[in-house]
């Protein structure tokens, strides 16, 4: 059986043989990691959770609490998204 040559290989970040794609894939992972050290990053995870937990209490007092706890939580993982934008912008 022919090896399939289409595949990338993996190379190691280190080397300098690495391709702008790697390492912008990379950096976008790297400064995504470091929002997590600013309070708003937190804050809007915290957001996120109470979103759910609200859209469930609405959910439940009209009768279908999975899809209020599916609107809250798409609501809060919006909010979630925009804290780790702007934290990873101010990383």
């Amino acid at each position: 059986m022919a090896k399939n040559s289409s595949r990338r290989q993996r190379t190691d970040p280190s080397s300098g043989d690495s391709s702008p794609l790697d390492s912008s894939v990379g950096s976008r992972m790297r400064k995504r990691s470091e929002a997590f050290k600013h309070w708003q990053t937190w804050l809007g995870l915290v957001v996120c959770g109470l979103c759910g937990a609200a859209g469930q209490h609405v959910g439940l007092i009209n009768g279908h609490p999975s899809l209020g706890a599916a609107i809250g939580g798409a609501f809060g993982g919006y909010m979630l998204h925009v804290a780790i934008h702007y934290g990873s912008r101010r990383a």
